[in-house]
């Protein structure tokens, strides 16, 4: 028997008694009305609800792709970021991460999280070829700014285009990348 409705009332009545959890109690409704094809009551709560606040993995697991689908990125980035945070030796956290950081071209934030990685700071041991795609990607998201600046056309941007080729010149573990870098000054 479908008992939602009865779910629903107590994850209301959790919300109002325990405020610490609050937004969790809201979250689990809203994925609720979400699997009940109610998508009129589920972004109102989604909009309300500050992920960042919720502790368990398993709803924000769920919580991701449903907060993509009502057009909640910033929500949806938050709610990544925790879990990589909740479960650093998690791969595939890390993955769907770096995977909206680069669809979303913020370019910046996606090389923190990169450099993150290949640092070692978040405990997960990674296999060369990983290592090796990892700085690939970095060097990427490198180029990928600097063409955005490059393409407006904006003289005052050449400093910040020297920075970034710079860090090219660090990041580069092949002299093929040194050597565009150079051509690109």
């Amino acid at each position: 028997p479908d008992n939602s409705g009865e779910v629903e009332e107590q994850l209301k009545l959790l919300a109002n008694e325990d405020g610490q959890h609050a937004d969790e109690y809201q979250l689990r409704r809203a994925l609720l009305y979400h699997s009940n094809s109610r998508p009129d009551l589920a972004v109102v709560l989604l909009a309300g609800v500050d992920v960042g606040k919720v502790a368990d993995e398993g709803i924000l697991r769920a919580a991701y792709l449903v907060l993509l689908e009502y057009s909640l990125v910033a929500s949806a980035k938050v709610c990544l970021a925790k879990l990589t945070e909740m479960e650093p030796d998690d791969p595939g956290n890390w993955e769907k991460r770096l995977g909206l950081l680069a669809a979303l071209g913020e370019e910046g934030e996606l090389r923190v999280v990169l450099r993150r990685l290949l640092v070692g700071i978040d405990r997960m041991i990674l296999k060369p070829e990983v290592v090796q795609a990892l700085r690939a990607h970095l060097l990427d998201s490198y180029w990928r700014s600097i063409a955005r600046l490059l393409e407006t056309g904006d003289e005052g941007a050449m400093a910040e285009i020297l920075a970034l080729l710079d860090s090219v010149d660090g990041d580069a573990g092949q002299a093929r990348d040194r050597t565009w870098s150079l051509w690109a000054r």
